[in-house]
């Protein structure tokens, strides 16, 4: 017997075994790329809870810090707030460059509007207010969250 004979009297069994490994690859490619886009979701998705995470910690703490300044505290920040601001500086690093800069520079600003509190107090605890409604908007749509 020879090759051309053995393929003829097999061509049915060796079709099929092609196409079996064939479908057997296609299922394993279709795997693979479900796989990939699976992991990138979640990758996304996590990233994403931890900065909501974030982004609510330090939205409270310049709630907190500006309550602080508001109501002069002996020590310029209350225990809690202090805590709340080491566990922030430590996640900072999950949230977007541009929006832990803004609340850096919306603490400073807080900060040094505390002798201000004595002449105007309306004025600057409007002021503030707006500044932490502002950096609440940015939040809210860094997240997508929409009312």
């Amino acid at each position: 017997m020879d090759l051309q004979t053995f393929f003829l009297q097999n061509e049915e069994y060796i079709m099929g075994g092609s196409l079996t490994i064939l479908g057997i690859f296609i299922g394993w490619l279709l795997n693979l790329i479900q796989a990939v886009f699976q992991n990138k979701r979640a990758d996304e998705l996590y990233l994403k809870r931890k900065r909501e995470d974030l982004y609510a910690k330090m939205y409270d703490f310049l709630m907190r810090f500006e309550k602080d300044i508001r109501i002069r505290k002996s020590t310029y920040m209350a225990k809690e707030t202090k805590d709340l601001l080491n566990v922030i500086q430590i996640e900072s690093i999950w949230g977007d460059k541009q929006t832990t800069d803004m609340f850096y520079k919306l603490w400073k600003e807080l900060y040094a509007s505390l002798p201000e509190y004595k002449n105007n107090f309306d004025k600057i605890f409007d002021e503030n207010n707006e500044k932490i409604l502002t950096f609440q908007t940015r939040i809210r749509k860094e997240l997508g969250i929409k009312d």
